[in-house]
């Protein structure tokens, strides 16, 4: 299956890393069989025989988007996260401008503690797609863990500024509930059921203490 899959994607490849001319409809219905095959795979828990594919793909030029986003996509789903990872960063190399590549990468290596260059793909993508709440709360919870609170504040607080946006979150050590009242500056309800809250509650990013 390797193979056929490797041949599929590269039957019609320009291998001088140019694109010369629209890829035909035979190459097009190629890549998506490509495709299926990389997705079945994953849906078989082969997660070996893709990381052969990625690798062999990183291998191939011109390389293929869409194939290698797949690949990486699955394996870190999957829990692969050294294996997408290095993957992601390599494809990076051809792919500098790819909010996925870039965001699987910082949160694969979050994952698996390389908080420092975690975030160094997380602010690449957020640089990418700015104002897209995931990347961010991955990027902050990072700093938090990898220099602490204080420089994750200050970093979610000139993010904000930069795009022109209210700060929504509250980004604090959370020891308890009160404690969360008092920093939000918010009411704390002692007892007795809630029927309707007038406010939309804050997001918390926080460590507990």
């Amino acid at each position: 299956m390797l193979k056929g899959i490797l041949h599929k994607l590269f039957l019609k490849s320009d291998r001088s890393g140019f694109a010369t001319q629209r890829p035909s409809e035979e190459s097009l219905q190629d890549n998506q069989s490509a495709l299926t095959q990389l997705r079945l795979l994953a849906a078989q828990g082969d997660f070996a025989r893709l990381e052969m594919v990625g690798r062999e793909l990183l291998l191939q030029k011109p390389l293929k988007y869409e194939p290698i986003e797949l690949v990486v996509y699955s394996l870190q789903q999957a829990g692969r996260l050294e294996v997408s990872a290095d993957i992601a960063i390599q494809a990076i190399e051809y792919f500098p401008a790819s909010w996925t590549l870039q965001f699987i990468a910082g949160v694969a290596l979050k994952g698996v503690g390389r908080h420092k260059e975690a975030c160094q793909y997380l602010r690449q993508a957020i640089a990418i797609s700015p104002s897209d709440r995931q990347t961010l709360r991955q990027l902050i919870e990072t700093i938090a863990m990898s220099d602490g609170i204080a420089p994750a504040a200050s970093e979610y607080a000139a993010h904000c500024q930069r795009i022109n946006r209210p700060m929504d979150v509250v980004v604090a050590p959370i020891g308890t509930v009160r404690d969360w009242a008092q920093k939000t500056g918010l009411s704390l309800l002692e007892a007795g059921e809630v029927e309707a809250i007038p406010f939309k509650a804050p997001h918390v990013w926080g460590g507990l203490s």
